[in-house]
C-alpha cells in the first residue's frame, strides 16, 4: 500500500497511484503481442481447425505456393522431401503425398486450374497481337522553362496504334479453321489455282502491305505532332 506522510489522511475510494501497488496501472496491462507474435498465433490457430501442425500446415502452404507457379506433382513431392530431410525429419512416400492431396484438396486445387489460367491468358495476348490494338508508351520530352532560364524533360504516355501480326494471325487461323487455312488446304487451294490469279494474289498481298506501312507512318507523324 501506498505510505502516507506524518499527518496526511488517505482517501476513500481513491486508488493508489502508486504503479507498484495499484493493479489497475498500465504498467501491470497485459502487453501487446509483437506482428511476428501475432502471426504465429494465427498461424497455430489455423493449424487447430485443419487438425494439423504447425510444420504440417507450413508444408501445406508451401504445395499451395509451388502448384499455383504450376510445378508437377513429382516435383512438389520432391520438394518437400528435400525441407523434411535439411529439418531431419522422416520423409514422405508418394502415396502418402497423394493421400494428402485428398485430404486437403483445397491446397492442391491450384494444380489443375493453373493450366486453363495460363492458356487463357497466352489466348487473349495471341488475339491481341493478331488483330492489332491501341498501345501506350512512355516518351521523354524535353520542355523549355523559357528564355535563359534552361529546360527539364517530362515523361508523357503517348498512345500508338498497331496494326496485327500477319504469323499471329497465320498461326491463330491454322488451328482455329484448319479446313480454308490448314498447311494442306492452302496448298491444295494454290495447286489447282492457275498461274496468272497466283500472280494478282501475290501483288495484291504486296499492295496491301505497303498501303499498310504507308498508313502507319502517317500515323506515327500525326502522333509526333499532337505531342
Amino acid at each position: 500500500m501506498e505510505e502516507l506522510r506524518p499527518g496526511q489522511k488517505r482517501k476513500l475510494g481513491v486508488k493508489s497511484k502508486n504503479k507498484r501497488t495499484n493493479p489497475d496501472h498500465p504498467i501491470h496491462a497485459p502487453a501487446m503481442p509483437s506482428t511476428q507474435r501475432a502471426l504465429e498465433l494465427e498461424e497455430e490457430l489455423q493449424a487447430v481447425q485443419k487438425g494439423v501442425t504447425k510444420v504440417e500446415l507450413r508444408e501445406l502452404t508451401l504445395i499451395e505456393y509451388l502448384c499455383r507457379r504450376g510445378r508437377p506433382m513429382k516435383f512438389i513431392h520432391d520438394e518437400i522431401n528435400f525441407i523434411r530431410d535439411v529439418n531431419k525429419r522422416p520423409t514422405m512416400s508418394y502415396d502418402s503425398f497423394l493421400a494428402l492431396r485428398d485430404r486437403f484438396p483445397d491446397y492442391f486445387r491450384s494444380c489443375d486450374t493453373w493450366r486453363e489460367s495460363a492458356d487463357d491468358a497466352v489466348e487473349a495476348s495471341l488475339f491481341e497481337v493478331a488483330t492489332g490494338g491501341i498501345t501506350y508508351e512512355e516518351k521523354a520530352i524535353v520542355v523549355s522553362d523559357g528564355k535563359d532560364s534552361g529546360s527539364h524533360v517530362e515523361t508523357h504516355l503517348v498512345k500508338k496504334k498497331f496494326h496485327g501480326n500477319v504469323l499471329a494471325q497465320q498461326f491463330w487461323l491454322e488451328r482455329r479453321r484448319p479446313e480454308k487455312w490448314g498447311k494442306q488446304a492452302l496448298k491444295d487451294a494454290f495447286t489447282d489455282m492457275p498461274d496468272e490469279e497466283l500472280i494478282a494474289l501475290v501483288q495484291e498481298a504486296l499492295q496491301n502491305r505497303k498501303k499498310n506501312q504507308q498508313t502507319q507512318t502517317v500515323e506515327d507523324q500525326n502522333d509526333g505532332k499532337e505531342e
